[in-house]
């Protein structure tokens, strides 16, 4: 007997400076769908930017990789560690503007802030202070 399987996706965010963060989170996710999606008749599809969305001159960027990626997304997981990302012109950072529409389309939004690493000395203070100012709201 066939049963369905329930996909999941997860659209995994963060500026340029969490590629790491972002490749363990890719890791974990195929490691748990190998360990439990049978049982669970559930499967979660991770997605980047980097991997998923497609080129398109119609919009803005952000509002192009909105459209592909957040708005098509069941949780939206954000990272950040030392940067709070570059700003899009309807938000400080794209990782934010993410956040900020997952969060008006009901979706589960997780957010983390990394400690993997030290920050690095060349952390720009400005990018620092966004974050601060973010991690507080």
């Amino acid at each position: 007997m066939k049963s369905t399987v329930r996909v999941l996706k997860a659209c995994l965010c963060g500026p340029e400076d969490v590629a790491k963060e972002i490749n363990i989170a890719q890791e974990v996710i195929t490691e748990c769908n190998l360990q439990h999606s049978d049982g669970l008749n559930c499967y979660v599809k991770h997605q980047h930017w980097m991997t998923d969305a497609t080129p398109d001159v119609s919009d803005r960027s952000q509002a192009i990789i909105n459209r592909q990626m957040i708005d098509e997304a069941d949780i939206v997981v954000a990272i950040f560690w030392s940067r709070f990302g570059t700003p899009t012109g309807q938000a400080q950072s794209g990782t934010e503007e993410e956040i900020r529409r997952g969060v008006e389309q009901s979706k589960k939004v997780m957010v983390y802030f990394s400690d993997l690493e030290p920050l690095p000395p060349t952390s720009d203070a400005r990018q620092l202070a966004q974050l601060s100012a973010f991690r507080q709201f």
